[in-house]
């Protein structure tokens, strides 16, 4: 990845902030990385709802396209999705 848009990411960004500010560490940020792959690895969910007012009628269930893509050889490909820094 060019040097350059890995800069303008969000979270080099951010980090390099909180860093700065000596909010935060280069041994914790390393941490909450490898903490959060191995959550996505784990198939924990990540992304948390902060809705105040959830409505539970449009929540979707994805477990049947899961299936179907699991049993489909074009879709069942592994993908090593790990982002190095």
């Amino acid at each position: 990845m060019n040097p350059e848009v890995r800069e303008r990411s969000v979270l080099t960004q951010y980090e390099k902030f909180l860093k700065e500010e000596g909010v935060l560490s280069p041994e914790k940020a390393k941490k909450i990385k490898s903490d959060y792959r191995k959550s996505l690895e784990g198939g924990e969910i990540v992304a948390k709802n902060l809705s105040k007012n959830p409505n539970d009628e449009l929540w979707f269930d994805w477990e049947q396209v899961r299936i179907a893509l699991s049993h489909s050889s074009h879709w069942a490909v592994k993908l090593n999705s790990e982002v190095r820094g």
